[in-house]
């Protein structure tokens, strides 16, 4: 860890005057992290504190930034933030660096800049165990290569279905372009939470939760009826996770994107993955295969 601050310290004194974010960290006496407080495991409150592998991550960029000349003594303030107010604290300048579960999409690029990805992610689906069998099967299963009556038979399962989705997630555009895309009769509720979500679920209130796939694995290990509930294996997309800052200021996201490509190199980054998320699957390892590849 000594080592890749020092040569980004290095680097970033080569740089003629600090700018943008870091002269703004460097007058106000600290840098300001937001954080989603319901995305375990990349964000959560944990008490009074902020945890999870995004918060990790955003632990040690704060490191490489108090390294920088005249910030050795800057302070560390964590703000708590909601999925519908979280950009727009980071485009008001509210907060220096988010530190949730953001992926990455052209619209949000519009109001904020992104890190390199931090992870691999894609929306899946929760439902009950005892769902129905057509329905458990339909979710499962791809489509088919070629099958003349698969659009039909799928319309069918899901006629009149309940289906839920976090107010303003990705899981919840991807949902209504789907349903619209293929004409389908179904109900897609909103929750204000994970948790909320869920217990729609529980209570028969909506039969597929969807969301992406680690926050439904974390949601319904923790919640009182996990013995109910089953997250599907499949993915329905593929999105990557990253940290959002401000945009227009490249020297920061220079510096934040310097951050992660040294702690791929070093193997702390795949360290801190492994303490939140086990042994890496495919995904994560051509994500720090190509970090490898980032001069």
């Amino acid at each position: 860890m000594n080592k890749f601050i020092s040569m980004l310290v290095i680097f970033f004194m080569a740089l003629s005057a600090q700018a943008g974010t870091l002269e703004q960290i460097k007058e106000n006496g600290k840098i300001r992290l937001g954080y989603r407080t319901d995305a375990t495991p990349f964000s959560s409150r944990k008490g009074k504190d902020a945890a999870g592998y995004s918060v990790e991550l955003c632990k040690k960029i704060v490191e490489v930034i108090k390294a920088l000349p005249g910030l050795k003594d800057i302070d560390v303030e964590y703000i708590p933030l909601g999925s519908m107010v979280q950009f727009e604290a980071v485009e008001e300048g509210r907060v220096d660096l988010l530190c949730g579960a953001s992926t990455i999409t052209l619209d949000r690029r519009e109001k904020v800049a992104f890190s390199s990805p931090i992870f691999i992610t894609g929306v899946s689906a929760l439902i009950r165990k005892d769902a129905p069998e057509e329905l458990r099967t339909l979710l499962i299963s791809a489509e088919p290569d070629f099958q003349p009556n698969w659009r039909a038979t799928m319309k069918d399962v899901l006629h009149e279905r309940i289906f839920v989705a976090r107010t303003g997630s990705t899981a919840e555009a991807w949902a209504e372009a789907e349903l619209e895309n293929y004409k389908i009769l179904a109900k897609l509720n909103p929750a204000d939470s994970y948790d909320h979500g869920i217990q729609q679920i529980v209570d028969g209130e909506a039969e597929v939760m969807l969301a992406d796939r680690p926050i439904l694995l974390v949601a319904a290990v923790t919640n009182e009826s996990a013995g109910e509930l089953m997250v599907l294996s499949r993915y329905f997309t593929i999105e990557p996770i990253a940290l959002a800052m401000q945009r227009d200021d490249d020297e920061f996201r220079l510096l934040v994107d310097r951050a992660l490509n040294s702690m791929a190199r070093s193997g702390e980054f795949m360290t801190i993955y492994v303490r939140f998320f086990g042994p890496p699957d495919n995904a994560a390892i051509s994500l720090f295969s190509l970090y490898g590849m980032m001069n």
